[in-house]
């Protein structure tokens, strides 16, 4: 059985470590993530959702690589 975590859990999770002024753009940019329509696609978007905000909030592309079997069970 594969277990997929929930998206809203994990975006939920993501932006407790966001400031409320840069909250917006970056749910915006990993939203992208998640509507990818391919799993290297939604790769490709992390990694460009990373090079835009990992300097300033690298904990959730932490929470991201550790869960992302589980997450791309959705493609």
């Amino acid at each position: 059985t594969e277990v997929q975590l929930c998206l809203v859990h994990q975006m939920r999770n993501s932006a407790k470590y966001v400031t409320h002024t840069d909250l917006r753009e970056v749910m915006k940019d990993l939203k992208v993530v998640y509507q990818a329509p391919s799993e290297q696609k939604g790769l490709e978007a992390l990694e460009l959702a990373r090079e835009k905000w990992n300097k300033k909030y690298p904990a959730i592309f932490r929470s991201w690589d550790k869960n992302w079997d589980r997450l791309a069970n959705i493609y």
